[in-house]
């Protein structure tokens, strides 16, 4: 279609004029709604007036491709000397950002049409991380630039800054589903907001622009909103305090579907800004202790366990397998601290398994292997038993049966162990983080299944290292014979722990576990 000047001048100043026009008439935004992003569009473009801005969207309601896509291009119009950094949570999906910008300057026939001034050429930067378009001043920073949460940038400074879903983890591996982010995510991205300060061309005009959608009460937009007051605040619910739906392309119908789906507390947070009370989560993001390595007196204390979760469904005949999970755990019998050594996690056959099983077993030389007997009667058995006589290797395999104790009910078991600071991860065991935060709604709960197969040794160990200490002061103390027993006699019960919830049903053999034979039998 030929458009005549009048319309091509026309069209030219209403894009230049209003952000939400450019979007939904140029560059070919159709499904924007006016009364729900129209006001966004004005917020955005009126950044004298907005320096610092929150918009927060729920999820799929095309706020990144107004704020990191048309917001940018608008700018560029506006004034082609102006400089943009747009950061993700991670280098390569800001790439995309600029990659769809690109897209646009090169096949959009109506914006080529409409601003052939912009258009780049042989002399302009037109790469993957950097996009420049025709402009006169000879800046050292591209017109759109891209980072992600990990990037250093240095010696850069901005007209605006984007931070578009820096709190925002990869989707779950197997089925693309959304996950909850973990406290290192979070911490990564209000660490990047903190120290871009001086990436700000002008200390007070730059624009600064976070666009996001919430995910708990201490993630970015939270930790801006609490400690960055001068912050403006678009936000837009898909519902209404009443209840009322917001826009018809979510209707009653589709947001049900939704919240069934993520559950009740993903739902309220991604879809209506309001992360539920931590106090409503089974295991609660504060409870989640960390660390990095233990000196040699702490790990050489450490009892190890191994556990073993098969996966219950085969991975050729289901269109869902789980995954096959082997873990083990440091407990020190002297604290009770339990210290979450190493977790392989895959979809193994059972060769692939029962490799993953020696590897931790050469590693850590664990007192006990715990395999779950779902599949440990049918192949797992017989084939641990064969290849631990071919490489001469002697440890205890013990079989689990969970009885009628459901998997909620025994993943239940280590809230008291998470809430009292007693179980320890490394910073990098994101699954295992996100499996605790997610119970019992999350798509996967293997890790924590395996994990929660540990209880009974963690309390025998512990309570055994108590009867010892209590016998060696009573020795120390008394010599009555009697006094003596009668203080033995104390100890010997398995529920004196106080973290020993009775959910296990291991727990009436957890204490024979020092007087295991260590012959083939």
């Amino acid at each position: 279609m030929e458009l005549d000047a009048k319309i091509i001048q026309k069209m030219r100043d209403l894009g230049k004029q209003s952000l939400f026009f450019l979007c939904r008439g140029i560059l070919g935004f159709n499904d924007l709604n006016k009364a729900i992003h129209e006001p966004v569009c004005r917020a955005l473009q009126d950044y004298e007036k907005n320096p610092k801005l929150i918009i927060t969207l729920p999820r799929d309601w095309f706020k990144s491709s107004i704020g990191s896509i048309g917001y940018p291009i608008w700018r560029g119009l506006d004034n082609p000397n102006c400089r943009g950094l747009v950061v993700q949570n991670s280098f390569s999906n800001a790439c995309k950002k600029l990659q769809a910008i690109k897209q646009i300057f090169e096949k959009n026939a109506i914006f080529r049409a409409l601003y052939p001034e912009v258009l780049p050429d042989k002399t302009c930067r037109w790469a993957t991380d950097c996009l420049t378009v025709k402009r006169s001043a000879a800046h050292p920073e591209g017109t759109y630039e891209a980072a992600g949460t990990g990037t250093a940038v240095t010696s850069r400074h901005y007209d605006y800054i984007i931070e578009d879903d820096t709190v925002a983890p990869e989707k779950d591996a197997m089925k693309g589903l959304i996950q909850q982010p973990t406290q290192l995510e979070i911490e990564k991205a209000i660490g990047w907001h903190r120290v871009a300060t001086p990436l700000q061309l002008h200390p007070t005009k730059s624009q600064r622009v976070v666009i996001g959608t919430r995910w708990t009460e201490g993630d970015l937009i939270g930790w801006i909103r609490k400690f960055e007051p001068a912050y403006k605040v678009m936000e837009v619910c898909a519902e209404t305090d009443d209840g009322e739906v917001v826009w018809d392309r979510f209707d009653r119908d589709t947001l049900t579907q939704i919240e069934q789906a993520l559950g009740p507390y993903m739902y309220s947070a991604l879809y209506l800004n309001k992360p539920l009370a931590t106090i409503n989560q089974v295991f609660q993001r504060s409870w989640i202790q960390y660390y990095s390595t233990f000196s040699k007196m702490e790990g050489a204390r450490l009892i190890y366990c191994t556990s073993v979760d098969p996966a219950a469904s085969d991975a050729e005949g289901s269109s869902d397998p789980d995954y096959n999970v082997v873990l083990t755990t440091g407990v020190d019998p002297k604290t009770g601290h339990v210290y979450v050594a190493k977790i392989s996690r895959a979809r193994m056959n059972p060769g692939e398994l029962i490799n993953a099983i020696l590897d931790h077993q050469a590693i850590f030389k664990p007192v006990v292997v715990k395999i779950e007997s779902i599949a440990y009667q049918r192949t797992i058995n017989y084939w641990l038993r064969r290849t631990r006589e071919k490489l001469g290797r002697r440890f205890y395999v013990e079989e689990v049966k969970h009885g009628r104790v459901s998997k909620v009910d025994r993943i239940r078991a280590l809230q008291p162990y998470f809430a009292d600071g007693l179980v320890h991860i490394r910073p990098t065991m994101c699954e295992l983080e996100r499996e605790l935060l997610s119970f019992p709604r999350g798509t996967h709960d293997d890790i924590i299944d395996a994990l929660a197969m540990q209880i009974g040794f963690w309390n025998s160990e512990t309570q055994m290292r108590k009867d010892e200490e209590d016998k060696r002061i009573a020795s120390n103390i008394f010599s009555g014979a009697s006094i003596i027993d009668e203080l033995l006699g104390r100890t010997t019960k398995l529920n004196t722990y106080p973290h020993d919830i009775g959910h296990m049903r291991e727990r009436a053999e957890a204490g024979q576990l020092r007087k295991y034979s260590f012959n083939d039998s």
